[in-house]
């Protein structure tokens, strides 16, 4: 079954796991550098988008591996200046966004933190989130802007805690807004 979902773009949870333990604990702040540079973060989003297309087609394993990728972005973001390089490349903010509608409400949950950091981080990062959620709207065929946002906020059988990260995030994008116009729109 593995072997299958490889086949099919997704790569294997337990490598992924591999990643982000190497990340986490071992990657140098050259090393990240040479990820962002050398395309290394573009590919691991890459992934991030696959493996969110492949679970929304049932493919097993997708569901683990799209978290495992999740848990690899956070890593490379949280180690030296992999905030900074990431804000600073929207695409990758984008490709996030596709881990919104995840299978998993951790894997959610897991997005939205991460483009909530991104979008306070810097006005550079919050553009990017704010193109993100367009990509995302885009890319799934929501009929209007964040719906699948409010939706899961007034969705009462999706999980609370499901339901407060995305009300920290709206709120955290609302804030991060450079000007008082934004905020507004």
């Amino acid at each position: 079954m593995g072997s299958q979902a490889t086949r099919r773009g997704v790569p294997a949870p337990a490598a992924l796991e591999r990643l982000r333990e190497y990340l986490r604990h071992d990657a140098s702040e050259a090393d990240v550098a040479v990820a962002f540079a050398g395309g290394g973060a573009a590919a691991l989003l890459r992934r991030v988008e696959d493996c969110a297309a492949a679970a929304a087609r049932g493919v097993p394993e997708a569901a683990a591996s799209l978290a495992s990728a999740v848990a690899c972005v956070r890593a490379l973001v949280e180690r030296g200046d992999g905030l900074e390089r990431f804000a600073r490349d929207p695409a990758l903010a984008a490709r996030l966004s596709r881990a919104l509608d995840a299978p998993r409400a951790a894997t959610r949950a897991a997005a939205l933190e991460l483009l909530a950091v991104v979008a306070a981080h810097s006005p550079a990062g919050h553009a990017a989130v704010v193109a993100a959620l367009h990509y995302f709207r885009a890319a799934t065929g929501e009929g209007a802007a964040f719906e699948g946002l409010v939706q899961a906020v007034g969705d009462a059988t999706a999980a609370t805690a499901l339901r407060r990260d995305v009300l920290l995030f709206v709120n955290t994008l609302v804030n991060a807004a450079p000007d008082l116009a934004d905020r507004a729109e």
